[in-house]
């Protein structure tokens, strides 16, 4: 069992170390050395600190020193020499643990954030540089006689809408450079103004003369009865620059699913652990009964069953782990929310035997929801570790957990985990959800943050409140998928 423990530990897609009560590491998973492209001697002791970025040195040493000194968790970011040469950005994280009651040393896992670190630079470098273009440079503008279909265009309007300048304004000029998939949309917004003559907002897509596609907004209002005086503005960067966002905001998710899963690694080890030393006990028992005189036929299969029932179990969880840390993009789909929430909690088991805690359940009657399955999983294992960790070291009572879901309407369904603990204090409660704002000694404050924004992109939203006596509640909803028309 120790064995596959190691191999586990070795196999998991983090780079995890581990440091000696004389803050001398004496373990660097593969994960570590494949990134460094150093030996496992080289990292050793304080060897690591060769490869960390001078400038960075340090600083990061007395992050690490001071936790050491204080026995508590501690989090940091600093510059790594990859194997290739480059200096890239990981964030450290690491806490204290113990063996036999006795403080045993450190235990820790590096993330690659170095992607992540630089389009955040880059992408306030863009929206200072946009927000500063906007200010300083002028916008396309226009006339438009509503009745004779004739248009004057600044040089703005020309070159957003790539004409030439020779070229004579019409409206029918624009509306062919429209994209296809939104002539209608603008033809049918434009009409609605001159039939109101009111004022004109809408945002397109056009084609340049190169193919390229670019996103416009439109706005304009009655100048006289027959005329139209408006704006036109470039918004692709804008677009672009959003969708970007979406990405890194997707792959700050992955990488917290990522790390989550290094701090439960002990945990997951157990739970892959339980079925496999059950299944070496049924394989014993089939070898026993296949070698009785004469073999006992009906004995063996029924342990054979029991074995690969076993294996399925160990499977189920390994299959989980790989969801949760892969990098595949958001896929909305159909998906039974209680199976979702049970498989949920079966990877923080062994942190609940650990920390003598169970989790009740009440749950609504299972219905399907529409969204990405890996995603609100995450959600829900963040709720459920926060609860752990509120309630882990009560010493006036026992600590308690639940998950519920309830229908709150037609289409919504609610999900709830609550707990026990000492709540959050009444000054951080509109402050929780912020990122990188948090109550604990350790960590980024991103959780929370990245939860909301998930359940968000669900059209949900995520919500805390205290219960009573002490305690806290959070909870988040989800729309239900729609049922197939008979």
């Amino acid at each position: 069992m120790e064995i596959l423990h190691d191999e586990l530990i070795q196999n998991l897609p983090v780079m995890m170390w581990r440091a000696k009560p004389d803050m001398r590491c004496d373990y660097f998973s593969k994960d570590f050395t494949s990134f460094t492209g150093r030996r496992l001697e080289q990292e050793l002791g304080h060897g690591w600190l060769e490869a960390v970025y001078p400038d960075d040195r340090e600083e990061s040493f007395r992050v690490w020193n001071t936790a050491f000194n204080a026995l508590e968790e501690y989090s940091t970011k600093f510059r790594l020499r990859h194997h290739s040469g480059e200096y890239r950005w990981v964030l450290s994280r690491g806490r204290p643990f113990s063996r036999e009651g006795k403080f045993a040393g450190y235990i820790g896992i590096c993330t690659d954030i170095h992607d992540q670190v630089v389009l955040e630079a880059s992408l306030r470098n863009k929206e200072a540089w946009l927000a500063d273009a906007q200010t300083l440079s002028q916008t396309g503008s226009f006339r438009w006689n509503v009745r004779t279909g004739q248009d004057e265009w600044s040089d703005g309007t020309y070159r957003i809408l790539d004409f030439d300048p020779d070229v004579t304004p019409t409206y029918q000029r624009v509306v062919q450079r429209v994209h296809p998939e939104d002539r209608s949309h603008f033809v049918e917004a434009c009409a609605k103004a001159a039939r109101d003559w009111g004022h004109l907002f809408v945002e397109y897509r056009v084609i340049h003369r190169d193919g390229t596609i670019h996103h416009v907004q439109t706005q304009s209002r009655p100048e006289t009865e027959d005329t139209f005086v408006g704006a036109v503005l470039d918004v692709t960067e804008r677009r672009q620059t959003e969708a970007t966002l979406q990405r890194t905001q997707y792959e700050l998710s992955r990488v917290s699913r990522v790390s989550t899963m290094g701090e439960l690694a002990a945990s997951i080890a157990h739970e892959i652990n339980q079925p496999l030393g059950s299944a070496l006990a049924n394989a014993a028992a089939a070898a026993r009964w296949l070698n009785a005189e004469p073999p006992a036929m009906a004995e063996t299969k029924e342990t054979i069953q029991e074995l690969l029932a076993d294996i399925r179990r160990a499977s189920d969880v390994i299959k989980s782990l790989r969801a949760l840390t892969s990098k595949s993009q958001p896929n909305f789909t159909h998906f039974a929310l209680n199976e979702a929430a049970l498989q949920t909690i079966k990877l923080i088991k062994g942190e609940l035997d650990y920390r003598k805690l169970s989790v009740s359940f009440e749950l609504d009657n299972e219905v399907e929801v529409l969204g990405d399955r890996v995603q609100v999983q995450q959600v829900i294992l963040n709720l459920l570790l926060n609860a752990v960790e509120a309630t882990g070291d009560l010493s006036d009572r026992a600590g308690s957990i639940g998950l519920t879901t309830s229908l709150v309407a037609d289409d919504r369904i609610r999900i709830c985990v609550e707990d026990n603990g000492p709540g959050v204090p009444a000054h951080a409660q509109k402050q929780i959800f912020e990122a990188f704002y948090t109550t604990k000694t350790s960590g980024m404050g991103m959780g929370l943050s990245i939860c909301r924004s998930i359940v968000e992109a669900h059209s949900g939203t995520l919500d805390y409140a205290d219960t009573e006596p002490t305690g806290s509640s959070f909870c988040f909803t989800l729309p239900i998928a729609a049922k197939p028309q008979p």
